[in-house]
């Protein structure tokens, strides 16, 4: 009972009493050593946070040794790239070079191609040769320009350099045919019809000069004076003839692998087999021969004895 009646009469410390009267009548006092006190033990503080601070973010020796060889690599690794980089636009430029040059080579090559095979269109200065039909030419083949004529005075321009030939404007291949279907002629098999304009690319001089020195330029003549055509030549600025599409797939034959039988002795008692005469071999007649067509001038079978085949030769 004494401890809590001291307690509700006496709430305060006697000592926070004096203090609060001290300072409601301004008497009391700070002293210099207080103050210092104050002063040391806020500056120790302060060193004490600055080096706490610091030694925390300070890292360990092996931490910064570890860090320095980090960056070092880094470096190192940049320098690695870059000089990659520049080998890398060295070399690309180089297989951009090479690979300019095979595109230009193997375009090269294949134009060359194209151009002798007649699958591209060409233009250029040439002949051109114009065979019209006689209007006076009776329904015999002897009074006719045939498929031959045209193939021989075609063959006679690629003998005198043509580098290309067309006929009516259908260009003429290696695997070029000109056929006679009745009495229309067909190139490859594409009929054309009297005017036919003959034109070859190349030296028109040269192939001129060289025409008149192989059958094709024989061709003419007969054309012109036995069978009345009209033949007309005349060089060219400038020829345009179209290419003859895609490739003609070629094929061959080739023979079957030969099978080596054993030989088996006769049986006993068997004919021996008698000795078989030889055949007289049988001339094969020539084409001359064998065609139904009736007997022509001496000059006309010139013009059908010189052509020989239905495709033209570059």
């Amino acid at each position: 009972m004494t401890l809590l009646r001291e307690v509700m009469d006496h709430p305060l410390d006697p000592g926070y009493a004096e203090a609060a009267a001290e300072k409601a009548h301004g008497t009391r006092r700070r002293t210099w050593s207080g103050r210092a006190v104050t002063a040391v033990i806020a500056l120790a503080l302060g060193i004490a946070i600055v080096m706490a601070v610091a030694a925390l973010r300070a890292p360990e020796p092996k931490e910064a040794k570890a860090l320095d060889n980090l960056r070092t690599q880094a470096q190192q690794r940049q320098n690695q790239a870059k000089a990659l980089a520049s080998e890398n636009a060295t070399l690309a430029a180089e297989v951009g070079g090479l690979v300019g040059r095979g595109q230009s080579a193997q375009g090269s090559g294949a134009d060359a191609l194209a151009l002798a095979a007649g699958t591209t269109a060409v233009q250029g200065p040439g002949l051109v040769i114009t065979i019209t039909q006689s209007q006076q030419a009776g329904g015999t083949s002897a009074d006719l320009v045939q498929a031959d004529d045209l193939e021989v005075v075609a063959n006679g321009l690629w003998q005198a350099g043509a580098e290309a030939v067309g006929i009516n404007g259908v260009r003429l291949t290696a695997t070029s045919a000109i056929s006679e279907a009745g009495q229309s002629i067909q190139v490859d098999l594409q009929p054309v019809v009297s005017p036919f304009r003959i034109s070859a690319i190349g030296d028109a001089e040269a192939m001129e000069t060289g025409l008149a020195r192989t059958d094709g330029g024989t061709r003419l003549a007969v054309l012109r004076n036995d069978v009345g055509a009209s033949v007309d030549e005349a060089t060219s600025s400038r020829i345009d003839l179209p290419g003859s599409g895609a490739a003609a797939a070629l094929y061959y034959a080739s023979a079957p692998p030969t099978a080596t039988a054993t030989p088996t002795a006769p049986a006993s008692g068997t004919a021996k087999p008698k000795h078989k005469t030889k055949s007289k071999a049988t001339a094969t007649p020539t084409r001359n021969a064998a065609s139904a067509t009736p007997s022509r001038t001496a000059a006309e079978l010139g013009r059908t004895g010189a052509g020989g085949g239905k495709e033209t030769t570059p």
